[in-house]
This record gives C-alpha cells, sequence and structure tokens, in this order.
C-alpha cells in the first residue's frame, strides 16, 4: 500500500498509520462546560476504522495539484471549486 502523498513540489509527505479501534467523544465525565447537545455525560463510544492521514497540515492548493496529477483521488460527493 502505498501510503505517500503528492504535494506541489513533487515530494512525498510522510503519513502516520491510524489502527481501527474504539474512541469516546462528546463529553468527559468531570467537565463542568458540558452543553445538553454534546451527548450524555462520560460520552460515546464510536468505532474507529483503521486510517492513514498526513503528518503535516497538506494545503487545499497542494492536494488540488495532486488531485489534477491525477496522483491523488477526489472525495467522492464533491465538486472542486476554483
Amino acid at each position: 500500500m502505498d501510503i505517500g502523498s503528492f504535494n506541489s513540489a513533487n515530494e512525498i509527505q510522510e503519513r502516520v498509520w491510524n489502527p481501527s479501534g474504539l474512541s469516546q467523544i462528546g463529553c468527559s465525565q468531570d467537565d463542568p462546560g458540558c452543553e445538553k447537545d454534546e451527548g450524555p455525560i462520560g460520552g460515546t463510544a464510536v468505532a474507529v476504522p483503521a486510517f492513514s492521514i498526513d503528518r503535516y497540515e497538506v494545503a487545499v492548493t497542494d492536494y488540488r495539484h495532486c488531485t489534477d496529477a491525477g496522483k491523488c483521488d477526489r472525495p467522492t460527493g464533491q465538486t472542486p471549486s476554483k
């Protein structure tokens, strides 16, 4: 699996692999500032599939260069903006 990414300088960027697992989202048990729309106190466990992510931030223009070069896929259901 190629987990590199393309940038405008045609260099490979480092990516980090994150294994699948459970993650707690929402308010922590001791958070006094929880709002009602943040879910139950203590949070909610969600299953997160494995994924890779760039170690460093990628600018929109760099990603656009990558997709225009055919090295990266455009997000599905997205219309490119100009």
